[in-house]
């Protein structure tokens, strides 16, 4: 798994655990494997998690704190967001900042992301802005 990826998972289950569920829920989503996903900026992998887990905290109540529920919930969400942001990015309406969470000034970044940045990963604001798949090295 790389850094990215771990940043993205580890986001998803803080924003479970917020809303009272199992970050393990966030477990292996299919909407996390596909192409729409994998062409995402951090950034925007954050963002889409943010609006997602709305939709999913919404269906947990509803359902009458189903986790099974919302973990579906939440898995569609991810997948509607991700194609909706590609098809905005194809019709070159979305600007490089658009639709993306970067970390407030106030957050410390992990140690081990510091010591990334510093030997070999200097990306600077890339890391949150560009796809992994676009850093070169």
């Amino acid at each position: 798994m790389t850094l990215a990826a771990t940043e993205s998972r580890a986001y998803l289950a803080n924003l479970l655990r917020k809303h009272r569920l199992e970050p393990s829920l966030g477990d292996g989503l299919p909407s996390t494997e596909s192409p729409e996903w994998h062409a995402l900026s951090l950034g925007r992998k954050r963002y889409a998690l943010w609006a997602s887990m709305r939709n999913a905290a919404s269906e947990f109540i509803q359902s009458g704190l189903d986790e099974g529920a919302a973990r579906l919930a939440l898995d569609r969400e991810i997948g509607r967001r991700c194609i909706w942001l590609a098809n905005r990015e194809q019709a070159g309406i979305l600007g490089a900042k658009d639709f993306c969470f970067l970390p407030s000034q106030a957050w410390r970044q992990p140690l081990i992301l510091d010591v990334a940045m510093e030997t070999f990963l200097p990306l600077g604001i890339r890391y949150w802005l560009e796809p992994s798949s676009n850093w070169k090295l």
